[in-house]
């Protein structure tokens, strides 16, 4: 995983956590599962939209490097990227 992904997916993280505490906290003072849950998902779910974002940004600028610098492997890797994994 390259660095722009793996900030991706840290920040997305971050962002989780931030979004999704007090929904955990209220969820264990009111003794909700279901409460709590949704603080798991709001984490687990800007996680996820982070690494995606970090990964659509990897592939945007190895394919744009890759076009510049006329490196065909570059642009390839950049494409590739693209692909959902």
């Amino acid at each position: 995983m390259s660095f722009i992904r793996s900030t991706g997916k840290f920040l997305g993280g971050a962002a989780g956590a931030v979004l999704g505490s007090p929904f955990k906290i209220v969820g264990e003072l009111s003794n909700k599962e279901s409460i709590s849950s949704i603080g798991d998902g709001i984490y687990h779910s800007s996680k996820f939209a982070g690494d995606t974002v970090g990964q659509a940004t990897e592939g945007v600028v190895d394919t744009t490097y890759g076009l510049i610098q006329d490196d065909t492997a570059k642009r390839d890797q950049g494409l590739h990227n693209w692909e959902i994994q």
